[in-house]
This record gives C-alpha cells, sequence and structure tokens, in this order.
C-alpha cells in the first residue's frame, strides 16, 4: 500500500495507533509492493483486516455500554457536567440513529461551540463526498468506456484487469485527440463538485455568523473584557488605565481595569503552597480515618544531624506540613501586599507618590516609590524644608532616615537629565548615543541600589519588624517583583463599550494602546501577557521558521532513525544480535518491532514539538495557542502526508522505467498519480477503523482509572476525584483536543477534493469515512467530553481557509494531469474555476471573517437592554482578571483535623 513506510508511521504515531496495527500494515505494505497487488484486492485486505477490527471493537462497546454508565456515559455520572443530551442515553442500538437527532441548537447549548463546529465540519465532508458521488454516476462508466477504446500498443498504457485501476481518470488516454471529448466530462465533474464545496462554504459561513454572535452575548466574562496590550508607560497602572477608559465611555461603563504585573517569586510560592495544602489534607484523612499521626522524612534537615540515627529522622506530617503552610500563607500575604504597593494598587501609593514614571519604568525599573523622592517633594528638598525623614507609608506614623539632601538633589537631578557630572566621565566622544544611555542607565542603578542599601541599613534603629519589611522590598526590587508590564484588562458594564473599545483606534502611533478580544480567564496564558511588540515579531518569525524548517527535514530524520531500527542495520551495527536471532526466532520478531516503535515515539512528539513552537509566538491564550497548532499541523500533513507521498509514490514506483526510458516520465507520471488514489483510499480506511476503536472502546483511560483506584492517595471522595501523576478517574475526563483532530482530517478533505474527479470511487469511500465519524464522534461530545475547554469557535475561520487551499490543491492537480495528457481544451476550461475559487476567496476576505468577530452594534445594544437589573456586573467581572497568584493571600486545607 504505503510507497513509504515513514508515511505510515507518521499517520500511525499522529493518531496513536498500536505497534502491532502498525506491524501488521507495514507487513501488509511489503505484500502489495512484492505482488503488485490490484486495487480491489488492496480494498478487501483492507476491510478483511481493519474493517473486521472496527467491527468487532463496536460490538463490544454495544455490550459495555449501558452496562458501565461512569465509563460510557461520563458527562451524566459528573454533575457539573450533566446535560438534558447525556441524560438521554438510549439503548444499545437505538443511539445510533438517535444521535442525528440531536439538533444544532441542543448541541450549542449544551456541548459548547467548538463541538458544533466540529461536526458540522463532518456533515459538510459528507455534502461534498455526495456531490463526488453524484457525478461518479456518468464518470464512472465514462472512464471504463475510455480504458476499453484505448489503444492497446499505447506506450504509457498499462494491461490490467482490475476493476478499480479502470475506473480512474489516469487510464483514459488521448492518443491523437479522439478522446478530447470524453475529457469534458471531469471538467463538468470538476464545476458541480468545487462549486458545491465553495457555496456549502458560505452556508457555513451564515450559519457560524449567527451562532458565533449569540456566542458572543452569552455572560461570559470574556465577552465583556478587552485584552490591551503595549501600554505607553505613563498609563501603567490600574488607576491610569482605569480612568483612560472611563474618559472614553459614559460614566458607569468601566467596571474594572487591571494592568499585568511581573510576579515570577509570588508564582513559585503560591505553586508551592498547593503542594504543600494537598500534602496536609492527605495527611489530616490519614489522622481522621486511621487515628495514626503520619509522618515523613524531611529532605533537607533544619539542623545539622549530630548523628546518623538523626539524620534519618522522621518528623510529624501534620504538624511539619501545617507550619511550612502557616509560613508560606505569611510569606504569600506579605507577597501581595508589596506588590499591591509596587503596582499602585493601594491607594496610599497613588500617582502623586510615583516620580517621573516613564523614566521609573525605562530607566529605573522596579524601584519602590517609597524610596525615592515624589513630585511635591523635589521642591521641598531642594528648598532645604526637608529634614531628611519621610514616612513609610500612610497609615505607618514610623519614621525613616533617608539620605542627606544633598545626595538626593543630585539622585533627582540626575533621574531628570539622564545625565551628572560623575555619569558622564566615561560618555566620550567615542562612545555612540546607544552606547552612553546604556552607561547612564547602569551608573543609575548603580547608585540607586547604594542609596536604598543605606535606606535598608539606617532602618536598624527602627525595629527588626521594620527591617524585615524593607528586606521583604529590596527583595522584590531585585527580582523586579511587581514590576508593571505593557499589558492588562478592561471589563465594561455593556456589550456595546466593549465592542466599541475594540473597534476603536486608542492611539496615533503604531504598536501603542492595541485593543484586541480578551480571552476567558481560565484561558490566558499569563507567560505570555505583556511581551513587548517586538518580542512578539521575533516570536512569531521564529515559531514559523522552525516549523518550516522542520517540515524540510522531517523527512530525511524520518528515514534516518528508521533506518536505524532496520533488523540488518541493528544486526550490522551490533553482531550479537544476529547470533541471538538465529538460536531464537522470537529475537527476531522483537527486532521487526523496533523501526515501528521509533516511527512512534519520534511522530508521538510532533504535536508536543509543533505545540512548542507555537508558544514561541507569544500568543496570549490557549484558544489561538489551538488554532496556531492546528494551521501548522495542517500544512505539515498536506505537505508531508500528501504531496511526499503522492509525487515520491508517483515518480519512486516507476523510477526503473524513466530511467530506461526518459521520455516516458510524463506518461507514466500521469498514470501513476491517479494510481495512488488506491494507497490514500486504504490509508483513509485504515485511519478511521483503528482511531474510532481506540477512541470508541476508551481503553487507554479505563485502564488508567483502574490504576488510579489503587494507587495515589485514595482516603475521601475528594482524593479519588483528583488526578494523580498520568492517572486520572473517570470523572475527570479529558477535554476533546479539537485542534489536533481537525488537523488530521484536514487531510481527508484534501484526499476527498483532489481524487474526487481523478478517482470517483473514492467519494463513496469517503461518505462511508465521515458517516462513521460523524456516528462516534456525536456520542463521544454528547456523552465523553465536557465542554470545558470551548473557545466559541474559534478554529472555524482557519478551517475554511484551510479547505480553501485544499480546492485549489484540487483544481491545480487536475489541471496538471490533463494537461499531461495534452487535453489542451479541457484544462484551459478550467482555469474561470480557478479564477472563480479566486474571487470567492477575495470575496469573504472582505467581510466575513470581519462579521464574526464582532457583535451588530444593534444585537449589542438589544442585549444591554435584556440584561438591566439581570446580571450581578461586579460579581461577574470585578477581580476576574486579577492573576492567580494574586487572588488569594491565605489557604487553608478543607479537611478538619478531629480532636
Amino acid at each position: 500500500m504505503f510507497q513509504n513506510s515513514t508515511l505510515v508511521g507518521n499517520s500511525f504515531a499522529s493518531l496513536g495507533y498500536p505497534l502491532d496495527g502498525y506491524r501488521r500494515l507495514a507487513s501488509a505494505r511489503t505484500k502489495i509492493e512484492d505482488s503488485d497487488l490490484p486495487g480491489t484486492e488492496i480494498l478487501e485486505t483492507t476491510f478483511g483486516t481493519y474493517g473486521v477490527f472496527f467491527l468487532a471493537s463496536f460490538v463490544i462497546f454495544l455490550f459495555l455500554r449501558n452496562r458501565f454508565l461512569q465509563a460510557y456515559n461520563v458527562n451524566d455520572s459528573v454533575e457539573e457536567y450533566r446535560t438534558p443530551i447525556s441524560a438521554r442515553f438510549h439503548g444499545p442500538l437505538s443511539w445510533m440513529w438517535n444521535v442525528f437527532l440531536v439538533s444544532d441548537e441542543e448541541i450549542f447549548n449544551h456541548c459548547g461551540m467548538d463541538a458544533i463546529v466540529f461536526i458540522r465540519s463532518l456533515r459538510y465532508g459528507r455534502k461534498v463526498a455526495y456531490a463526488g458521488m453524484f457525478t461518479s454516476v456518468f464518470l464512472l462508466p465514462l472512464y471504463f468506456w475510455s480504458y476499453s477504446s484505448s489503444s492497446s500498443s499505447y506506450a504509457g498504457s498499462q494491461n490490467t484487469t482490475d476493476l478499480l485501476d479502470m475506473l480512474t481518470l489516469g487510464v483514459v488516454h488521448n492518443e491523437i485527440g479522439e478522446l478530447e471529448p470524453v475529457f469534458a466530462a471531469p471538467v463538468l465533474a470538476a464545476y458541480i463538485v468545487f462549486g458545491y464545496a465553495l457555496y456549502l462554504l458560505l452556508d457555513e459561513f451564515a450559519w457560524y455568523t449567527k451562532y458565533r454572535h449569540r456566542h458572543l452575548a452569552k455572560a461570559l466574562p470574556n465577552n465583556y473584557t478587552v485584552y490591551v496590550k503595549h501600554i505607553p508607560p505613563n498609563m501603567r497602572s490600574d488607576k491610569s488605565l482605569l480612568a483612560y477608559f472611563s474618559a472614553v465611555f459614559p460614566s458607569g461603563d468601566v467596571v474594572d481595569a487591571r494592568v499585568a504585573l511581573a510576579t515570577p517569586k509570588l508564582d513559585r510560592l503560591v505553586a508551592e503552597r498547593k503542594v504543600v495544602v494537598d500534602k496536609l489534607e492527605h495527611a489530616i484523612n490519614v489522622y481522621n480515618l486511621k487515628n495514626v499521626r503520619p509522618q515523613h522524612m524531611p529532605i533537607v534537615p533544619k539542623t545539622p544531624p549530630t548523628s546518623i540515627a538523626d539524620s534519618i529522622r522522621n518528623v510529624d506530617s501534620i504538624d511539619t506540613y501545617t507550619s511550612e503552610l502557616a509560613k508560606l500563607n505569611i510569606s504569600i500575604t506579605k507577597g501581595i501586599e508589596n506588590v499591591e504597593k509596587l503596582s499602585g494598587d493601594n491607594p496610599d501609593y497613588g500617582e502623586d507618590q510615583l516620580y517621573n514614571i516613564e523614566e521609573s519604568i525605562t530607566c529605573f525599573e522596579g524601584i519602590h516609590s517609597s524610596f525615592a523622592p515624589s513630585s511635591d517633594m523635589r521642591s521641598s528638598i531642594r528648598s532645604g524644608k526637608n529634614k531628611g525623614y519621610e514616612v513609610l507609608d500612610g497609615n505607618d506614623s514610623l519614621l525613616m532616615e533617608i539620605p542627606t539632601v544633598s545626595e538626593q538633589i543630585e539622585f533627582v537631578d540626575e533621574l531628570e537629565e539622564g545625565s551628572g557630572p560623575d555619569l558622564s566621565e566615561n560618555n566620550g566622544p567615542d562612545l555612540s548615543k546607544k552606547d552612553r544611555k546604556r552607561s547612564t542607565k547602569k551608573k543609575i542603578k548603580k547608585k540607586a541600589a547604594a542609596l536604598r542599601k543605606k535606606t535598608v541599613k539606617s532602618l536598624a534603629a527602627a525595629g527588626t519588624g521594620i527591617v524585615a519589611g524593607a528586606s521583604a522590598v529590596a527583595d522584590l526590587l531585585s527580582r523586579n517583583e511587581g514590576k508593571r508590564l505593557d499589558a492588562g484588562f478592561v471589563s465594561f458594564r455593556t456589550l456595546t463599550a466593549r465592542q466599541t473599545a475594540i473597534q476603536m483606534i486608542h492611539s496615533c502611533t503604531p504598536f501603542t494602546m492595541t485593543v484586541e478580544e480578551a480571552p476567558h480567564p481560565k484561558d490566558i496564558l499569563w507567560n505570555n501577557v505583556g511581551k513587548d511588540h517586538r518580542a512578539e515579531l521575533a516570536g512569531k518569525v521564529t515559531g514559523n521558521a522552525l516549523t518550516v524548517t522542520l517540515c524540510l527535514f522531517w523527512t530525511v530524520l524520518s528515514v534516518f532513525v528508521t533506518s536505524l531500527g532496520k533488523v540488518d542495520s541493528l544486526v550490522s551495527l551490533l553482531p550479537f544480535l544476529g547470533r541471538w536471532k538465529k538460536k531464537n526466532d522470537l529475537i527476531g520478531k522483537v527486532l521487526v518491532q523496533i523501526e515501528p516503535l521509533l516511527l512512534v515515539v519520534l511522530l508521538a512528539l510532533l504535536s508536543i514539538v509543533l505545540m512548542k513552537f507555537a508558544k514561541h509566538e507569544g500568543l496570549v491564550s490557549e484558544s489561538q495557542l489551538q488554532a496556531s497548532l492546528f494551521q501548522k499541523l495542517s500544512l505539515f500533513l498536506i505537505i508531508q502526508f500528501f504531496f511526499v507521498r503522492m509525487i515520491s509514490g508517483s515518480v519512486l514506483a516507476e523510477l526503473r522505467k524513466i530511467i530506461n526510458n526518459p521520455h516516458a516520465f510524463v506518461d507514466l507520471l500521469d498514470t501513476a498519480v491517479p494510481e495512488q488514489s488506491n494507497n490514500f483510499m486504504q490509508y483513509v480506511l485504515v485511519q478511521t477503523f483503528v482511531y474510532l476503536s481506540e477512541e470508541i472502546l476508551r481503553l487507554q483511560p479505563i485502564i488508567f482509572a483502574w490504576i488510579r483506584s489503587k494507587i495515589g492517595p485514595n482516603l475521601t471522595e475528594k482524593e479519588r476525584k483528583q488526578p494523580w501523576i498520568i492517572f486520572r478517574p473517570l470523572c475527570v475526563s479529558e477535554e476533546f483536543e479539537f485542534s489536533t483532530t481537525q488537523a488530521n482530517l484536514i487531510l481527508f478533505y484534501t484526499i476527498l477534493l483532489v481524487y474526487s474527479v481523478i478517482s470517483p470511487v473514492l467519494n463513496w469511500i469517503m461518505c462511508f469515512t465521515f458517516f462513521l465519524l460523524s456516528l462516534v464522534y456525536r456520542h463521544q461530545v454528547f456523552y465523553i467530553y465536557p465542554p470545558t475547554n470551548d473557545t466559541g469557535g474559534y478554529l472555524f475561520p482557519q478551517f475554511v481557509k484551510m479547505v480553501i487551499g485544499c480546492i485549489y490543491i484540487a483544481e491545480i492537480t487536475l489541471i496538471g494531469l490533463l494537461s499531461l495528457k495534452e487535453a489542451a481544451i479541457a484544462a484551459s476550461m478550467l482555469f474561470p474555476l480557478i479564477i472563480g475559487t479566486v474571487f470567492f476567496n477575495m470575496y469573504i476576505n472582505l467581510e466575513h471573517y470581519r462579521l464574526t468577530k464582532f457583535l451588530p452594534s444593534t444585537m449589542s445594544v438589544e442585549e444591554d437592554k435584556k440584561n438591566i437589573g439581570l446580571i450581578d456586573f461586579d460579581e461577574l467581572l470585578i477581580g476576574k482578571y486579577l492573576q492567580p497568584s494574586m487572588q488569594k493571600k491565605t489557604l487553608e486545607p478543607e479537611s478538619v483535623l478531629k480532636e
């Protein structure tokens, strides 16, 4: 079947196929190549092997489905995931037609926008296959008749008796122009199939726009919030950002504004606290249920052990974790309070206490405002009114000594002018302006550090408490803790204000005050929030460059890795394996598995690697990340699986004939390219049968859930419902990976569109495939996967662009094939179709994509009127976009120690 074993490994690894399945497929491929099996026999072998495997798996599923509801109706077993759809589980057989009776409206309301977009994409593939089946009614007999009428002496003809090989465009030979009228049929079929495919896209856009607007009108935090990036330095505070948008929009429309903060240390402490809380809860549960105080060995002794016995002495777990949690709560509370002061969230640290905001960020990042003179104090410093004391904060009567007046004046002048006698001594004419600026900044920071050190030292007389506080602030300064980033979130009370903010231009300077739709709070990738536009651009270029490089070298890498796994290579590399193989046949069988194992390991890393590349782009939400992964993976699969296989399979299969007769290259190619339809047909069937068998049986989740029930914390109901390492109970269902699944199906659309006219039989196979996919995935979406990762159909625009790209590929391939057959008139008749596709793409690019991004003003105003008095916006929005590490100052275990 497959001309390249690497491609087989790719398809199997990307979908998680079992190694044994790959071994049998590779074995079948070898037999097919060696015996030159016809397409009909290939199809029979595929159905006889993998079709039977899927049928057996499906029957087992029907037997188990209604007996193990926790495994096969997860959504109804978990209260928070329960829906009216999951409640209607139906019988062992009746579900197969009932899942198709669930309306799009119900799916949208209960399963999410992503689910209905995915299901409709499968329906789209089935409808396109219907059009291909319609054209096959006249194409199949025409191709058969044309083959029978072709001259057997034609140089490029092949004497074949296989029915499938007779029913492709490749066997129609235009010897002396006698069959030129025959090529009008595939041209007509192309207009029907591709024209209908484009029409369906318009229909899908109309549906998607309607439901997308309904999703945008839902009472969700992200539908009332915008993401503001590239905020200028003088507006990087909650108050300034709130004041700006309050001035732009009517009074009361702006509810909340949050500027993102750099909190690396706080993030680490919060993560440590979560681990300690989990351990403490488990220790308390052990004591409550078993009446035994658990102990453990500390990782790092607090004091050096005096003996070996002391070094291995256990400590009381409850007391130890309670103490650690108390310390972490204190540290996190102080950290949050200090960050709030540094960021200006505390009203006592308002704008009047932040001196020269622009320079404080660009020249002196992270310095606490209380260590520098405010604007009102500068004049008092210069006039000598300041006596060397300043209030530590607005609520504290303690005074702290600051540097002398002359030192303050010198430091302020240097900050304001960016120069000074002591800072310019090394800034000679040989240094560039950039170097002099860098030198100035460096010396200002050095002098500021010295002043800060002197200030902290002066606190010793005021007491250890103040010293500890000052040390904490100094620690924050040294780590850039609390530094205000150039991005934030602004929440509005009305949909109208939010939609207006997104579409407005907020600055006349490029890359300044850019306003976008905000992701859902749980969807935010906080590590990418606040990146400079140069870093974003560099990240996008880097991510795309790495993807292109990987795609170019992937085939070489796959061939190299698999060559290492071949039995002959292993024996030559390790001669003792040859002796073992002769003594025991089982060794040989094990060695045969190494090649597919290496392929599976290599290809299993593909999505992970591409995800890493996507993360370089600086995307701030998981939705954007998944869309980027979908685009990269789709292009990768189309290039590596479709083009490489079609071209290399066509050329390499006839390489010897081409070498012997170079003039026969064109004739061989126009025959070999259509014959690849048999390979793609088997590829689609094998991929569908094996993957759907694994998907519907859910063997991996069931086995992992059983292992989880035997190991890990299981004392209480809460512990039993928690994942442990890689094992999770059945009540914690994995989220459906729409991006990777849809990307793998993009290859199906490519095969369908390219071969719908070239090999009409494939339309029937694809229709059957999309029906099976719809049947299984409808069941899984309704009963297995919760809509917790719903993005509001974020992948649909990318899907449309990919399908249009597939249509371009199909049209160009058909024109090239007709040109090879010297059917000039037929090939030229397809150019209007390509031009029409180009105009269609231009047409939908004008407004259709834009309409799906924004809520119409009439609809937003109407929804705002309906929501008056119905939505508590304070509860919905305030604090929702505060960083997770800043939300809870203290955290206590839910379990209570019984006396």
